[in-house]
């Protein structure tokens, strides 16, 4: 008999990697696609995180309090000082976003988080496992229509709930498990429309206890522990790796001679661990044929970014990867089935795509590369001279949702 396993998180806070030691419960591992891949390929949103100047002071919380003992643990971080300045920063800095998700440390916590959140006049209820089924089934609708743009819990939205919406995470309970910090950050990393990136708030000192997402690898157990190397921009607060030079969100330059300063605390480490993509607006666009010497032909792409022009290929042709990412790329932009399967069949059907309102770029060496597209919700001009338009039309969020359902597994 064979034993296959698939798993977000393929280890566990006591026993390490399920493929490593004398009972592991597997040999090895056949097949690996971690959240920079999904990421990079537009399946997962990218997701930033901000300096936070709350934090819960858990010195007096032993490992085994902070990991089985629930009452020991909500105790330590449910205070009304630390919620209402909590809160405060939720509320500031989540100005902007539409749906936010939030993890308490308890019950009694989500519920005074919840009732923080209502007393700024912002629409929030909460679910726990106590929540009777259909009012569940009410308040996650509720959330999913944004006719609430907050939900409060206690680990119960970390794995089989999925709302592509989620534009804003806040951890506000600790956990030594870096198989649930992996599923709560999951909750915000599903990729949506229009959705640019999701902006995580850290007051638990997750990240800098684990490391950014892309990164996550457990500590063997009985080993120390250390802290993520990290920094955080001066112009924007942005948290950031300690080898990024150029800052993703807002470009400042930090010197080649700078030495990262950090500490172990919330505010000082990023969710990701590199140089995060950039977003660029499209003005124009053009499909033409590329030939290349000895290989097959592909549809070069070619993005007016005002003065600049940024090239991709699209290969109807191909197999594998570069097949479905012209698969993607057409289903995404409004393309009818069947897919293209060849260059000329992907010029002669060009008219059925909807126009690209924006590209994610991504450094690679000196050059860009192409990650993702913002959507219009316009039919592109015959010409393929497209104009730019909205990226967050409704209908067009909906039609992305329809498509590619809830309910996707991280």
């Amino acid at each position: 008999m064979k034993i296959v396993g698939l798993t977000a998180t393929p280890f566990r806070l006591d026993s390490g990697r399920l493929d490593e030691g004398d009972d592991r419960l597997f040999d090895r591992v056949v097949y690996e696609y971690g959240v920079g891949p999904a990421v990079r390929d537009g399946y997962l949103a990218p997701l930033s995180s901000k300096s936070t100047a709350t934090g819960f002071d858990l010195s007096g919380v032993g490992r085994q309090a902070a990991t089985t003992n629930q009452k020991r643990l909500q105790a330590a971080t449910d205070k009304e000082e630390v919620t209402q300045a909590a809160v405060d920063e939720i509320v500031t800095k989540g100005q902007d976003r539409k749906s936010w998700l939030i993890f308490g440390a308890g019950v009694e916590h989500a519920l005074h988080i919840r009732d923080e959140i209502r007393k700024r006049g912002i629409a929030c209820e909460t679910i726990s496992g106590e929540t009777p089924k259909e009012e569940r089934r009410r308040i996650i609708e509720d959330f999913k229509a944004y006719k609430l743009r907050a939900i409060t819990n206690n680990s119960v939205l970390t794995t089989g709930f999925n709302h592509k919406g989620v534009d804003l995470i806040a951890f506000m309970r600790p956990t030594l498990s870096a198989a649930l910090y992996l599923q709560m950050a999951g909750r915000a990393a599903i990729a949506a429309g229009p959705k640019p990136d999701c902006l995580v708030l850290d007051f638990a000192g997750l990240v800098a206890k684990h490391g950014p997402v892309d990164m996550v690898e457990p500590k063997k157990p009985g080993k120390g522990s250390g802290d993520a190397p990290i920094k955080i921009c001066p112009e924007c607060e942005e948290l950031l790796h300690a080898s990024v030079r150029v800052c993703t969100c807002c470009g400042h330059q930090f010197p080649a001679s700078e030495e990262a300063k950090h500490e172990a605390r919330a505010s000082d480490a990023p969710i990701l661990s590199t140089e995060e993509p950039i977003w660029r607006e499209v003005t124009g666009r053009t499909f033409r044929r590329h030939e290349k010497a000895g290989g097959l032909p592909s549809v070069r792409v070619d993005y007016s970014l005002g003065l600049e022009l940024q090239k991709d290929w699209i290969c109807p042709g191909h197999t594998g990867y570069p097949k479905q990412k012209a698969d993607r790329y057409w289903v995404q932009h409004g393309g009818q089935r069947p897919f293209p399967s060849s260059v000329d069949e992907f010029l002669s059907r060009a008219e059925e795509l909807k126009v690209t309102a924006g590209i994610r770029l991504k450094r690679n060496g000196k050059y860009w590369n192409v990650e993702a597209w913002q959507v219009g919700a316009e039919m592109a001009p015959a010409a393929n001279d497209n104009v730019p338009v909205a990226a967050n039309d409704n209908s067009e969020r909906e039609r992305l949702r329809t498509l590619m359902e809830d309910s996707i597994p991280f």
